[in-house]
Parts: structure tokens; sequence; C-alpha cells
């Protein structure tokens, strides 16, 4: 007899707004099991060793003999990072630990904030103000958008995930990637990364002109999919 499970919204740190519906069981005892091997302390583990701890951890009814366990470690490793109960160290090859409130970042590691406010608070001082402006400009190109907190960063919403922003090191992220408009994405294309997600640098200034225009696209886009879908 076949095995009948609810399901649980998997998040992704590399794909802010992106989620995926997965197993609840499968996810619980992975999330159990990662985070008993995980330490809080540096230098933390690599995710070969994770994957290779974790299977001792497993059910063996829900992981016969370690399988799935390699694509389950993954997914739960990028859900608990979106989450902000993990965090990165800055080390080749990559290591995990648990976050804590003095990590320093998201920029990774912070406590989770449970506002807009508290994200911009809780920034560096040298950001908070581009913060605030990108959260103000926003709002003038978006006044029906509700403010919220989802993967742990800023969030505008409108029939939807409408866009997203957060703080890094060297610059400021905006998401999600930009469809539907040529000339736009060709003005940002100097931003775009590898999977079109946007990275303003802080050592330049702040295009909050397209920012505007990006947010004004994907209003357009939620409204024409809201009227799409009555």
């Amino acid at each position: 007899m076949l095995r009948r499970s609810e399901k649980i919204d998997l998040e992704n740190v590399n794909h802010p707004g992106q989620v995926k519906r997965v197993d609840a069981d499968m996810y619980d005892a992975m999330k159990r099991a990662f985070l008993k091997v995980l330490p809080k302390s540096t230098p933390g583990l690599t995710v070969a060793e994770i994957q290779e701890r974790v299977i001792a951890h497993l059910p063996e009814d829900l992981f016969s003999g370690g399988s799935k366990a390699g694509w389950w470690t993954k997914a739960v490793q990028l859900d608990l990072e979106a989450k902000g109960t993990i965090s990165r160290e800055k080390t080749t090859p990559l290591r995990l630990r648990k976050a804590s409130v003095s990590a320093g970042g998201i920029m990774h590691g912070r406590a989770k904030p449970r506002s807009i406010d508290e994200y911009i608070a809780s920034s560096p001082p040298e950001v908070q103000a581009i913060l605030e402006r990108i959260r103000l400009t926003i709002r003038n190109a978006a006044p029906d958008a509700r403010e919220t907190i989802s993967y742990g960063i800023p969030t505008f919403t409108m029939n939807g995930a409408l866009v997203y922003f957060a703080a890094f090191k060297k610059h400021i992220g905006f998401y999600p990637p930009v469809k539907g408009d040529a000339r736009l994405e060709k003005a940002i294309a100097a931003f775009a990364g590898e999977k079109g997600n946007l990275k303003f640098p802080l050592a330049q200034p702040i295009p909050y002109g397209l920012i505007e225009r990006i947010v004004k696209l994907r209003v357009k886009q939620s409204l024409l999919k809201a009227a799409s879908s009555t």
C-alpha cells in the first residue's frame, strides 16, 4: 500500500519567490537530521560532510538505504538558508552552520526580521538609507502592494509576490528576474546575474529609475495575471 503524505512548501535561497511542493514527512525527517548534525560554531560542515552524517539519523521507512538522501539534503539546505535557520561560511568548499544573531548579515545569520522596518534597522548603517529609498521607490510605483517579509527579506506582494530586495556586503539584490519587456531587459543587463536576479553594486549609484520601471512592469503583469484568472 502506497504511503500518502501531506505536502509542504519548500523554499530556495537561490530563487526567492519560487516554491516547490514536497512530501512533508520526508522534509521533516531530513530537517531534523540536518539540524542534528549541523554545528553552531565555525568552521561548520561541508555539504558532503552533512550528506554523509545525516544518513544515520534518517528513518529507514522513508529513506531506505539512504536513497534520495542526496537530493533531500541539498533541497533542505537551500530551504533552511532561505528561512534564515542556517548560514554559510565564506570558505571553499562551502561550509554551513546554524545561524546565530551575531553571525552578521544577510549577510547571512542575523535574526529573522518580522517587518521591513526591522530588516532595515538591523542592516549596516551605511545601507539603511539606500534600503529605505528602494522601499519608497517600490511604494510609489506600486501603491496597492502590501509589505511583508518572505525568505527573510523585504517583499512586496500584489496578487502574489511582486518584488523582493536584500542587502549584501557589496550589493543590493533585487528579485525576481525581469521578463516580458525587451527594452527593460536590455537596460538592466549589466546588473543581471547568471540566473537573471539583479545585483546593484554598492560602489555605484543605485539605479532607482530602473527599479521603478521594473516594479511598474511587475504591477502590469500582476494585474494581467489576475484578470486572466477571473
